[in-house]
């Protein structure tokens, strides 16, 4: 059981996460739409491609694990990896609002930098052995 919701850690797991990601997708695409409309015809591939973070890294490995029916990952690799995916996409945001506003910044590269060792680090607890990469208190009796 899942102490915080009180829901059982298995496949129906991977659909509230997966659509959690896509409502952030759906956010990031709006948001983006928005935000070219009203920037007086410059375009940004930062910001508007910047819904695919979610989209590829979030939706569908977890509506890939619901339609195979396996567990959801452990809650450190939940954590490593939304916190990857979150970086790469406000990165990107940001990436592309100076973009659009036709300055640079040095922070820039560091987003990015930082979503992907948190990507990395959310791969390497994917590796290790399955009693630590899988939620196993779906396992544990009330």
């Amino acid at each position: 059981m899942n102490t915080i919701t009180n829901t059982p850690a298995t496949a129906p797991t991977c659909t509230r996460i997966a659509l959690r990601y896509l409502g952030a997708t759906t956010f990031c695409l709006v948001f983006a739409i928005i935000y070219e409309f009203f920037s007086f015809g410059v375009f940004s591939p930062f910001m508007f491609f910047q819904f695919l973070f979610p989209l590829l890294l979030g939706v569908l490995p977890f509506a890939l694990l619901q339609i195979f029916g396996k567990a959801a990952p452990g809650l450190p690799l939940r954590q490593s990896l939304a916190l990857g995916i979150a970086t790469l996409t406000v990165g990107s945001c940001f990436a592309g609002v100076l973009e659009i506003y036709g300055t640079t910044s040095s922070l820039t590269p560091v987003f990015f930098c930082a979503g992907t060792i948190l990507l990395c680090v959310a791969a390497a607890l994917a590796l290790l052995p399955i009693a630590v990469a899988t939620d196993t208190r779906s396992l544990e009796t009330p």
